[in-house]
C-alpha cells in the first residue's frame, strides 16, 4: 500500500525503480530466516496495519558454519542457467574464446565483463594467471 499516491506513481520516473512489491520477496531470497513483525502483539504501533519491521539476524561464526557463510558471502545472487553453464564448463581451465564458443556468441569485450568478469568478481570463476590478466594464455577455471 503506497503511502503518497503521487510518489508512488512516478516513483519509475524519478529513481532507480525496482517494481512495487519486490523487497519482501528479494529480502527473504537474500536472508530466509527474516522475520517480519507488525508490532500489533506487542501494543508498539497501534496503526500498523500497511506497515511492518524486518529483521535479519546475523549468521553466527562457529566453525561448522564459516566455510558456508564464506560459501554465501562470494554468491550473493542466484546465477542464471548460462552463468551456471560457463561455471561447470569451466571445471576445466578454459580460453575465452572456448567459453564463448559454448555460448555461441561473439567474442567481444561487452561479453566477456558479462559473462566472465563478473563471474570472477562474485567469486565463481579464477584466472590461471592472476597476476596478468591479459595474457594470451590466460585461461579460467571453476574457483574451489
Amino acid at each position: 500500500m503506497p503511502r503518497n499516491m503521487f510518489l508512488f506513481t512516478n516513483a519509475n520516473y524519478l529513481l532507480p525503480y525496482t517494481g512495487a512489491g519486490s523487497g519482501v520477496r528479494r529480502a527473504l531470497e537474500y536472508n530466509p530466516n527474516a522475520v517480519f513483525l507488525n508490532g500489533v502483539e506487542d501494543k508498539e504501533i497501534t496503526h500498523a496495519a500497511n506497515e511492518f519491521v524486518i529483521t535479519m539476524p546475523r549468521e553466527s561464526n562457529q566453525a561448522g558454519e564459516k566455510s558456508n557463510q564464506a560459501r554465501m558471502n562470494l554468491v550473493t545472487r542466484k546465477l542464471t542457467k548460462k552463468e551456471k553453464d560457463i561455471r561447470n564448463f569451466c571445471s576445466v581451465p578454459r580460453t575465452a574464446q572456448e567459453i564463448m564458443d559454448r555460448l555461441k556468441i561473439s567474442n567481444q569485450s561487452k561479453n566477456r565483463q558479462r559473462y566472465i568478469t563478473s563471474l570472477i568478481e562474485l567469486g565463481v570463476l579464477e584466472r590461471t594467471i592472476p597476476e596478468k590478466p591479459n595474457d594470451p594464455n590466460q585461461k579460467y577455471r571453476r574457483k574451489k
